[in-house]
C-alpha cells in the first residue's frame, strides 16, 4: 500500500491501537469537497470491481431521485421502552448502511460526549448512509431521553480468511434484560430485542451470527455505562472488560461474563437507590465491587448530581 493510500486511513486518534480502520473517512465535513468526492468513486470501484460499470453510470448520470429524508423518531413518557427502542431502531434503518468504503462522518472516540452528539445532530441533519460506530453515536444521542435504560459500547474482534474485522454496538440494559442497537450489513450483527435475561446469551447470540457468516470471534470489549447528559463532558469508556474468546472455552466465558454482568446490574440498582454517584472499581484478577460510602446530602442546598461514565479503574482481559 503506497503512502498516498494510506494517508487516508486513520489509526489511533479514532480509537485503541486495536482499531485498524480499513476505509476512507471523510474529515472535511459538508458539502464534500471534490478531494473526498474523488477518494470515494476510486476507492468504492477498487472495493466493488464487478460492479465498476454501474458506478461508472451513477457517477456521470445527469439527473438522480431526491432520497425521503427519515422523520425523527418522537419518544413520548407513556410508550413502552421496547417500542421506544424499535423506533430508533427503524430510524437508523431508514438510513441504511453505508456500502461506498468511505465514513461520511468523522467520528473520534477519544472526544467528549457533547462533541460526539454535535456529531450525532450532523448526522441527522444531513441524513446519510452510515456505518456501525456512527450508528452507536446516533443511538446514544436518540435514546439519552430514556433514563431507565443504561447504554454501554459492545466492540466485536473477527477473523475471517486471516483478515480482522471489527464492529460496534449499543448495549442496552432495561428491567432486568439486555439487548443492543446498531447498524451492520448482516441484520443478525445489529440489533437485539431487550429480551436477553443475562450479557452472556446476548453475546453468545452475536457469537452465533457470526458463525454463520464462517467468521471466528476473536474478542469482544465491553465499554462502560454512558451518561445521558447530551452536554456531558465525559469521554465514552469504549473498552473496559474484555473477552478473548481464543483462549477460553465456553463454560469460562459464561463465567466471565455473568460475573461482569452482575457488576453491571450492581450499579444500575445502587445508582437507582442513591442520588450521588457510586463508582464500580473492578480489581484485576478478583473482580470484586469496591463502593465508597455515600456523601451525606446537604438538606438546606440540595444539589444535582451529574450522573457520569461508569468508573471501571481496571481493564481486564481473558
Amino acid at each position: 500500500m503506497s503512502k498516498q493510500e494510506t494517508s487516508f486511513y486513520t489509526q489511533s486518534e479514532y480509537g485503541s491501537a486495536d482499531d485498524i480502520v480499513s476505509f476512507y473517512i471523510n474529515k472535511h465535513g459538508y458539502p464534500l469537497d471534490d478531494k473526498t468526492w474523488k477518494q470515494m468513486w476510486v476507492y468504492a470501484t477498487k472495493i466493488f470491481p464487478k460492479s465498476k460499470d454501474e458506478i461508472e453510470e451513477i457517477k456521470n448520470v445527469d439527473f438522480l431521485y431526491d432520497v425521503p429524508v427519515p422523520a425523527i423518531p418522537v419518544l413520548l413518557p407513556q410508550m413502552p421502552i421496547s417500542h421506544c427502542l424499535t423506533l430508533v431502531q427503524n430510524y437508523i434503518n431508514r438510513l441504511q448502511y453505508n456500502h461506498t468504503g468511505t465514513q461520511l462522518f468523522e467520528i473520534k472516540k477519544n472526544r467528549p460526549l457533547a462533541g460526539l452528539m454535535d456529531k450525532a445532530k450532523e448526522m441527522i441533519k444531513e441524513a446519510l448512509p452510515i456505518k456501525c460506530l456512527e450508528a452507536v453515536i446516533l443511538s446514544i444521542y436518540l435514546t439519552n431521553g430514556l433514563l431507565t435504560v443504561e447504554r454501554f459500547p459492545i466492540g466485536f474482534k473477527s477473523v475471517f480468511n486471516g483478515r480482522c474485522y471489527y464492529h460496534v454496538v449499543l448495549g442496552m440494559f432495561y428491567n432486568g434484560y439486555f439487548g443492543a442497537l446498531g447498524i451492520s450489513r448482516r441484520n443478525d450483527l445489529m440489533y437485539k430485542p431487550l429480551e436477553f435475561k443475562t450479557l452472556f446469551d446476548l453475546i453468545d447470540d452475536y457469537d452465533t451470527a457470526y458463525s454463520r457468516y464462517t467468521h471466528q470471534l476473536v474478542k469482544v470489549r465491553l465499554g462502560g455505562v454512558i451518561p445521558h447528559e447530551t452536554h456531558s463532558q465525559e469521554k465514552i469508556h469504549w473498552s473496559v472488560y474484555t473477552v478473548n474468546f481464543t483462549k477460553t472455552h465456553n463454560a469460562e466465558r459464561q463465567h466471565k461474563l455473568d460475573l461482569y454482568s452482575r457488576k453491571l446490574r450492581s450499579y444500575f440498582t445502587s445508582f437507582k437507590r442513591n442520588t450521588a454517584r457510586l463508582p464500580i472499581q473492578l480489581e484485576k484478577e478478583q473482580c470484586m465491587v469496591t463502593s465508597p460510602s455515600t456523601p451525606q446530602s446537604d438538606k438546606k442546598s440540595p444539589k444535582v448530581v451529574s450522573r457520569k461514565s461508569m468508573d471501571l479503574t481496571y481493564e481486564v482481559r481473558i
